[in-house]
């Protein structure tokens, strides 16, 4: 844990963070490109991050209501973002003259758009809102961070031993991924730049856990349109040993953090 002087910011992160992200929440209601998208997403985490620590007592009807609206609006945009993964691994696996990949990607730029047409609704209902403030006891806030942390870890551990025993078992996977993004993003307020390198080490692992998920939903989407292929068995094959690749690097990367002692250090 930062120590007593740095951790009295705390009350100010959740300010700064929604500083930061309504500035992206404006850039999204001028462009929806990737970049974008990933910038407006990381914002929200950061701030979702920071409203988990402040007790329930202390968040107000006004923080309750911009925080759900947010966390709506960054899953119509989780799903914008699968869309733009799924297209670049069809461009990357398929064949450029393909008459089945251009059938899903016409599908998949036709679900993009309908998905587009609801962010923006509630980008826009988002903006209007005013933004909301929270205070609360410093001390009280401490704690919370500590628990949330060590939270965070105990649930990552309960995730791990299904996919050391089933790499294959996407849903512990999924669920492991996100604790760890939640993780690291509490670990910015508790550590700041100090233990940059251990939080290099989860950030890879998210990011690895990402990669597979990548390939999860892709795989999901050719399965589930079958129907619009007639040789998609050579691309889901290709996919599969992109997964497994991944899968096995995951697996080093995971045995290569001490999780129990980085909730003893909290």
């Amino acid at each position: 844990m930062r120590s007593s002087k740095q951790l009295t910011s705390l009350p100010h992160q959740f300010t700064d963070r929604l500083d930061h992200f309504r500035c992206q929440l404006s850039r999204y209601l001028q462009s929806q490109d990737a970049d974008t998208i990933h910038d407006f997403r990381t914002s929200f985490r950061r701030l979702q991050a920071t409203y988990s620590i402040y007790p329930p007592v202390a968040r107000s009807n006004a923080a309750v209501e911009y925080l759900q609206l947010a966390r709506q609006l960054f899953k119509l945009n989780s799903l914008i973002r699968d869309c733009d993964i799924m297209l670049d691994k069809l461009d990357h696996h398929g064949p450029g003259a393909d008459p089945d990949r251009n059938r899903l990607t016409a599908s998949l730029l036709k679900r993009r758009r309908n998905q587009e047409v609801a962010a923006m609704e509630a980008a826009q209902q988002l903006a209007r809102l005013s933004p909301p403030t929270l205070s609360a006891d410093k001390r009280a806030l401490r704690k919370r961070l500590r628990w949330r942390i060590r939270h965070r870890v105990q649930s990552i551990l309960g995730h791990i031993p299904r996919i050391v025993a089933d790499p294959s078992n996407s849903e512990a996977l999924h669920n492991m991924r996100k604790q760890t993004k939640k993780l690291y993003y509490l670990l910015e307020l508790a550590w700041g730049q100090n233990r940059r390198a251990r939080m290099t080490k989860i950030k890879e692992i998210h990011t690895v856990a990402g990669e597979i998920h990548d390939c999860d939903v892709t795989i999901q989407y050719l399965n589930d349109c079958s129907s619009l292929l007639e040789n998609g068995a050579s691309l889901i094959d290709r996919l599969n040993t992109e997964r497994q690749f991944y899968s096995e690097r995951l697996l080093g990367l995971l045995e290569g953090i001490d999780w129990r002692s980085l909730q003893r250090e909290v």
